[in-house]
């Protein structure tokens, strides 16, 4: 695996770079620990290409159990490569000594001793390192034989100040690390030890969706991350396994165990006693098990001696009371290896010793064999609680138990729990699993109201799977079923949402508004306060504005407490208003706030495009680094939740981020997998950020026919339809600069009237900003220079009050390019390196490049020699020599004809010349030689 295919071990790569840094000055060891399977080899193998980057040479070995008892096995692994080189160099015994050892020769009377070989490693060491750093590079380190072991410490004690490092991973067992080549000792200060922990749930995302191509909702893979401990290798065995059984995992009961990995676990427990076994199953079932738990439910008598016994095996761990298996993986084996009866056995015990409602519930539920009314109530009642404490997704597992232990005769109460269940999964971020409940509850007879609350909910899930028409469709259906007047109101605002999605903005309004007037009568103040956060949304990107008072009163009537999708709470509206107008800090602060708080509530439906915002707003503010992070977390959440549209808004604004970044291959990456979902879904909304993003990289490029043939449509949409809200067209300065840089400068004036002229009623900053640098690109292109000048200073001036510095330094280039042209050479020099600099300290090497190109558009100012044009020279020189007239020359450069005659009588006395004629003969001369070293 190549470095970019590595997930979750950001640190441990820097670890090596830093390692083999040190080795570049004298010796150094790092040692990667972890238990098995999570990922210390992965981590190892990066050790081989980023020491070849160096020029480092690199020695490894990979022992492996079985091999633990061959003599010099590992020693033969580390030096055979380099033993024809190095051997011949090697003093007589000591060559002789490591060609036995190493099997390349047959020992001549007496064996050759231990130091003898060893002495012969250090010495190879030593030669080795004269030339470059070397690198031991030893995977699995427990494994080496006792032989090599013995050999390599003995040399890395006596290394010195000689360039030798070790890498070596270790496994950790019961007993700890072993170490067999006394690393500590032999490297004193200069070792760094690295315990690899368990990957985060992110990473297993990732791993998972690399290995075997398969996304699960959020909720499984936070089950499969909780059973596998983190620890990738267990956690992709898992997976196999739920894709193999191809079912919706039962809710409370563990997931299914690979059978290699639960035949292992059955052997380990078919050492311990009967009493020990059972003990296990109760821990097993247990969410969080206690010694007391343990004796109350297993019984006084043997409880404590089947503990003692588990632990003493290494299966369990008892620390202050609480008891753990030695890994999670091993509970759930336990638990599937038991029959049917026995876990529903084991289950009733628990459900009588447990008082806490949530998890006695849980155990009743699964101790039932068939439907039980009482238990599906009890069910219910933790299905509550567990929404309280912020967990959807569990509200939903035991929502939906309590539908299947539902009693048959009683259809009402099962699609309810269905229903119920579906709606805590959609706020989990299981939209697909709520879908399938969904649609099940309404294939059969369902009355009115219940019909009307499962069409709400359905067109909630259209609306954030790609199908404004298809939500809107559901939401009016829901309105035509509904007779709760409460109810009415909250499918009013989803539906004045999606109307406003699918680009009716006046509908939108009007809906808002009816909803709002609906939501005063009720008197519910959570009601109103997202029924005006509506309003105040559709009428700004109607063109009416911001209506600061109507959100200000919004965010204080915000009902946290009431259920409601993320993106319609009044700290979401308000927080992308923010972004919209470019009051960054203040923007910045609501999304995290929101946030932060959905995150702690587990609703995650909303959040991939309050990420794809924050992301925008760290790449304006210069954080490029952050700006990536938003993009790749909000591009996880919408992969786990299956949104294809929310997949294309992040790989759109991560490519953004790579394309400032200067990393175009991820950037281009990124456009297309956003390109070929838009193709797959037909999500139409999406192209205008993808064109925008694509322009945007081009004209980063400096590619400005690319750019030009991506803005395209977007500039075809603002001349047919004109621009309401200046943030709609974002993309617009972008435009206007390559149609100045393609010699349009009448269509790019055109293109600049609206947007000026709204940004200036609006009161826009950042277009204000942008307006004047466009302003500036204008009357430069029309050749007024003084009013170019005014308005790149003024946009300068602008940009650094609002603080989005990657916009400063095109600014800075604009006005860098105004000052040359003006013959301003030392301003103009001094401004373009403030932007180059700027830019380089943001890390966006692409717009460094762009400064510098224009630095060395500047003249310099030097000496000539006697017979040497200078620059002024030689245009006149250019121009006269094709044949134009003095006047003509004179207009072409700005200057009068007499200063052309002053500088056509030096030029002739520079090149020895008397006439027009000569001078065309020798302006061709002077260019030829250029010509052929071009070619």
């Amino acid at each position: 695996m190549t470095a970019s295919d590595i997930v979750g071990r950001k640190a441990e790569l820097g670890a090596i770079d830093g390692f083999l840094d040190r080795l570049a000055r004298g010796p150094a060891a790092i040692a990667f620990e972890g238990h098995p399977g999570i990922g210390k080899t992965t981590v190892w193998w990066q050790v081989f290409a980023r020491a070849a980057e160096r020029s480092f040479a690199v020695l490894s070995c990979r022992p492996v159990e079985a091999e633990a008892k061959l003599t010099f096995a590992s020693l033969a692994d580390l030096f055979e490569p380099i033993a024809d080189r190095i051997l011949p160099q090697l003093p007589e015994p000591q060559r002789l000594a490591l060609e036995v050892a190493l099997m390349r020769a047959s020992p001549h009377g007496a064996l050759p001793s231990a130091r003898a070989v060893a002495t012969a490693v250090l010495s190879a060491l030593r030669l080795l390192a004269a030339a470059s750093p070397v690198v031991l590079a030893i995977d699995d380190q427990q494994w080496l034989d006792r032989a090599s072991a013995e050999a390599l410490a003995f040399a890395l004690r006596r290394i010195g100040e000689h360039r030798v490092g070790v890498l070596a991973t270790a496994r950790v067992e019961n007993d700890g690390v072993r170490d067999p080549l006394a690393l500590d000792s032999a490297f004193a200060e200069r070792i760094e030890r690295i315990r690899l922990g368990p990957l985060s749930l992110s990473g297993l995302h990732h791993v998972i969706r690399a290995q075997l191509d398969h996304v699960f909702p959020r909720p499984t893979l936070r089950r499969i991350a909780d059973t596998s401990g983190g620890n990738p290798f267990f956690a992709l065995e898992l997976a196999r396994a739920l894709m193999e059984a191809d079912a919706h995992p039962v809710p409370g009961e563990p997931l299914p165990v690979p059978g290699t990995l639960s035949s292992l676990v059955l052997r380990r427990l078919g050492r311990l006693q009967t009493g020990a076994r059972a003990m296990l199953l109760v821990v097993s079932a247990l969410s969080a098990p206690t010694v007391e738990l343990v004796r109350r439910a297993v019984g006084h008598a043997g409880a404590d001696t089947a503990i003692a016994s588990a632990e003493g095996a290494g299966l369990i761990e008892v620390r202050d009371d609480h008891i753990s298996f030695a890994h999670p993986l091993l509970a759930s084996a336990v638990y599937a290896s038991a029959p049917g009866e026995k876990r529903r056995e084991v289950h009733r015990r628990l459900a009588d010793v447990i008082a806490a409602p949530e998890e006695r519930a849980r155990h009743l539920a699964l101790a039932a064999s068939q439907p039980n009314e009482e238990v599906a109530r009890a069910l219910d009642d933790a299905s509550l609680l567990a929404r309280r404490r912020g967990a959807p997704d569990a509200a939903g597992e035991l929502q939906e138990q309590a539908a299947r232990l539902t009693p048959g005769d009683d259809a009402a109460a099962s699609r309810r729990r269905r229903t119920q269940a579906a709606e805590h999964f959609f706020h989990a971020g299981g939209r697909a699993h709520a879908r399938v409940l969904l649609e099940g509850v309404l294939s059969g007879q369902v009355v009115r109201q219940q019909r009307a609350t499962a069409l709400h909910l359905l067109g909630q899930i259209c609306l954030q799977e790609d199908g404004f028409a298809e939500a809107m469709r559901h939401l009016e259906e829901a309105l035509a079923q509904c007779s709760d007047p409460q109810a009415r109101v909250a499918i009013h605002l989803d539906l004045a949402f999606a109307t406003y999605r699918a680009g009716d903005l006046q509908r939108a309004i009007t809906v808002a508004r009816d909803t709002l007037a609906d939501a005063e009568r009720l008197g519910d103040q959570g009601l109103i306060a997202s029924a005006l956060a509506m309003l105040v949304l559709g009428e700004f990107m109607a063109g009416f504005g911001s209506d600061r008072a109507r959100m200000a009163r919004a965010l204080a009537l915000e009902d946290r407490d009431r259920e409601s999708q993320v993106l319609l709470r009044p700290t979401s509206v308000a927080g992308m208003l923010a972004v919209y107008e470019g009051r960054i800090a203040e923007a910045e602060a609501l999304l995290r706030t929101i946030c932060d708080w959905a995150r702690e509530r587990g609703e995650e439906s909303g959040i991939p495009l309050l990420l794809c915002n924050l992301s925008r707003l760290a790449g304006l503010r210069g954080d490029l680094a952050t700006a990536v992070a938003y993009a790749d977390d909000a591009l996880l959440l919408a992969e786990q939740s299956g949104s294809d549209r929310m997949r294309v808004l992040a790989a759109v604004h991560r490519s953004r981020a790579h394309a400032m970044r200067g990393d175009v291959a991820g950037a281009r990456a990124d456009l297309a997998a956003a390109r070929a979902l838009i193709e797959k879904t037909a999500f139409m909304s999406g192209i205008p950020w993808l064109l925008a993003s694509e322009g945007l990289l081009e004209l980063s490029l400096g590619d400005v026919r690319t750019a030009e043939r991506a803005l395209a449509p977007l500039v075809a949409l603002v001349e047919a339809n004109g621009i309401r809200e200046p943030m709609q067209a974002y993309y617009l300065p972008d435009a206007v600069e390559v149609l100045v840089i393609l010699g349009e400068p009448e269509r790019a004036e055109a293109l600049l009237a609206p947007f000026a002229r709204r940004a200036q009623e609006l009161d826009r900053a950042w277009a204000l900003a942008n307006t004047a640098r466009c302003r500036s690109l204008l009357a430069a292109a029309r050749g007024d220079l003084d009013a170019a000048l005014v308005e790149a200073e003024d946009a300068v001036a602008r940009w650094q009050e609002i603080a989005m510095p990657i916009e400063l330094g095109r600014a800075l280039i604009t006005l860098g390019q105004v000052q040359r042209r003006r013959g301003q050479r030392r301003a103009a020099r001094e401004t373009l390196e403030r932007a180059g600099e700027l830019f380089r300290n943001l890390g966006a090497p692409l717009w460094a490049e762009r400064a510098a190109e224009e630095l060395r558009r500047i003249p310099i100012r030097r000496a000539a020699s006697k017979d040497e044009l200078t620059a002024t020279e030689e245009q006149v020189a250019m121009l006269a020599a094709a044949g134009r007239t003095n006047r003509e020359v004179a207009q072409a450069l700005h200057m009068s004809p007499k200063t052309v005659e002053a500088n056509l009588g030096r030029i002739y006395d520079k090149l020895g010349i008397r006439s027009r004629a000569e001078l065309g003969a020798r302006m061709v001369e002077r260019q030829r030689p250029s010509t052929q070293a071009k070619k």
